[in-house]
């Protein structure tokens, strides 16, 4: 038991899940061509998307997220958003997983026409 009252089963269930859902998506940004970090904790996977920028001919984080919902149908967060000095992040978008998995896999299938 926890100092919350709750079994130790709970906890290692929640990672579990977590683990599952962090992989699932990893494999896809992977595999897609994205430069990644993969989170030991966190619910979102960071990634710097300067190839892409260049290869699309987009400006910034902040163009490639709209670039990314109106071509591919994918929602992300710029990375810019994250700094307190915005240019820091200009080339990075970050990707949330806590989404079902059947969500997850439909993102991952449609961002993999990213392919290089």
């Amino acid at each position: 038991m926890t100092a919350l009252g709750l079994p130790d089963a709970y906890y290692v269930r929640l990672r579990q899940e977590y683990q599952a859902r962090r992989d699932l998506l990893w494999g896809y940004v992977e595999k897609a061509g994205f430069v990644a970090w993969k989170p030991r904790g966190a619910y979102y996977i960071l990634t710097d998307v300067a190839h892409f920028l260049k290869g699309y001919g987009v400006e910034d984080d902040t163009a490639f997220a709209m670039w990314l919902i109106k071509n591919v149908g994918v929602a992300t967060v710029p990375g810019s958003s994250f700094y307190a000095h915005p240019e820091l992040g200009k080339t990075k978008i970050r990707f949330c997983f806590p989404k079902t998995d059947d969500m997850l896999r439909d993102a991952g299938e449609r961002l993999l026409k990213l392919r290089p």
